[in-house]
């Protein structure tokens, strides 16, 4: 069965990441022109020292060079690093995921002998993701600001004591209607009052 127990090496990476942060991260996080400012810079010292501790390469395998540390002891580590800092604790984390994935799982053997000796020499250095919709051409580039067209989604959730989900009335409010004979004779503008007009849907 899978525990939550920290175990005694668990208790001893978090310890020395708490310290860390105490000592390193948190006094340069709480300046007040830090705090007052309208842009915070990442603390650069205060990451290449975390590489130095080896949580830049804290998920990469020990074959590779890292600490080869499980799911749980990221985690750990990930939220030690965020009570001092969450930009850096961000950066972190995701450099260490990402060295795992590249370096242990998805590139060649001919890849990893060119990549990771840079990548493990140099405190700096660091790993993002950005991805894309397949479907959208971006030979233009990527807005990922783009505003999100406004259509109408339906849900697959079932319909209880006879009345519909919001969602379900929504995206049904969004069909086109169209009047029967009788209201077009009627008036131009309002149907008959028994008419059933809206409820008729354009196949």
């Amino acid at each position: 069965m899978y525990s939550l127990h920290l175990s005694p090496e668990q208790l001893q990476i978090r310890d020395t990441v708490r310290d860390f942060v105490a000592q390193e991260i948190k006094p340069l996080a709480l300046e007040p022109q830090r705090l007052e400012a309208s842009a915070r810079p990442i603390l650069v010292e205060a990451l290449e020292k975390a590489s130095h501790l080896g949580l830049r390469t804290l998920a990469l395998s020990e074959e590779a060079g890292g600490a080869g540390a499980d799911n749980l002891t990221c985690c750990i580590v990930t939220e030690e690093l965020a009570a001092g800092d969450p930009d850096l604790a961000a950066v972190l984390a995701q450099t260490s995921t990402l060295a795992h994935v590249l370096f242990d799982v998805l590139i060649t053997q001919e890849q990893r002998a060119r990549f990771l000796p840079a990548f493990l020499a140099d405190h700096r250095h660091h790993l993002a993701l950005a991805e894309h919709e397949a479907h959208r051409d971006t030979s233009l580039g990527i807005n990922y600001h783009r505003p999100q067209a406004n259509e109408a989604r339906f849900a697959t959730a079932a319909v209880r004591s006879g009345r519909s989900s919001t969602a379900a009335r929504t995206a049904s409010s969004a069909l086109p209607r169209r009047r029967c004979s009788r209201c077009v004779q009627a008036s131009a503008t309002t149907a008959p009052v028994h008419c059933s007009c809206r409820t008729i849907r354009r196949a």
